[in-house]
């Protein structure tokens, strides 16, 4: 109902604009994919319109990794990882997902 009058509103003071409800489920595809997904997927089978958010794995610089993640945490893939920012199947996950 909301996004109802908020697009009137727009209609009414400046007709010139597009108004879009910042929700993932209105006139947009879900969110996502949070996990790597290799580039030419995204204009292939991941090709499906506008997504408000997508996610990646974001590693640090490799120095900033060595300097915030003790040696033996560094190899294999951990939740040492995970607290850092690399997920591998999605967003959040841990241990389960890293072969523990």
């Amino acid at each position: 109902m909301i996004n109802e009058g908020l697009a009137k509103l727009v209609r009414e003071v400046d007709g010139s604009r597009y108004y879009s409800a910042s929700s993932n489920q209105v006139n947009l595809q879900n969110s996502g994919p949070y996990s790597y997904k290799p580039p030419s997927k995204f204009f292939t089978t991941l090709d499906r319109g506008f997504s408000v958010e997508v996610g990646t794995p974001s590693m640090s610089t490799l120095e900033s990794f060595q300097h915030t993640i003790a040696p033996a945490d560094q190899w294999p893939v951990s939740d040492a990882w995970a607290y850092h920012d690399w997920h591998q199947s999605g967003n959040g996950d841990v241990a389960r997902s890293c072969g523990r």
